[in-house]
């Protein structure tokens, strides 16, 4: 059995990814077998039969593989990876929908990326000129702005 999702941000109570909820509200015996899905792509897309990438990640790579196999089709390509950290924030942070369901703003944001050790440019130039120093018409000098 797989249980894949393709739902997006952070529960807001607890700031858990939604890979975590899935195993805190299943048995243990399946949580090897979750699976993320994630774009780039939309449903419209999808639908209209155009070309379309998404990608599925899973803690097991065999899932991933199976997932791939479950999910390809001549316009929709699928790529595969262990890295559900990274997609499912890819996925949460990705357009403001996602930060407004799941953060409830781009200070937390900032500080939940820094924590899980992830480098995020742009979630950290909203920071700065939201909470810091950077004026949004100044360009900045390097990859975290001026300092």
């Amino acid at each position: 059995m797989i249980i894949a999702s393709a739902a997006k941000g952070l529960e807001i109570s607890t700031n858990r990814r939604m890979s975590q909820v899935i195993k805190k509200e299943t048995n243990s015996l399946f949580h090897h077998s979750i699976c993320m899905l994630s774009g780039p792509n939309l449903l419209r897309e999808i639908c209209m039969g155009l070309p379309a990438a998404t990608i599925v990640a899973s803690e097991d790579e065999e899932i991933s593989r199976t997932m791939q196999r479950l999910l390809t089709s001549p316009n929709l390509c699928v790529w595969t990876h262990t890295d559900m950290l990274g997609v499912e924030l890819g996925g949460a942070l990705k357009n403001m929908d996602g930060v407004a369901e799941g953060v409830s703003t781009p200070e937390v944001a900032w500080e939940l990326a820094h924590e899980m050790g992830l480098e995020m440019p742009i979630t950290e130039k909203i920071y700065q000129v939201l909470y810091g120093r950077l004026s949004p018409k100044r360009p900045s000098l390097n990859k975290w702005g001026p300092r």
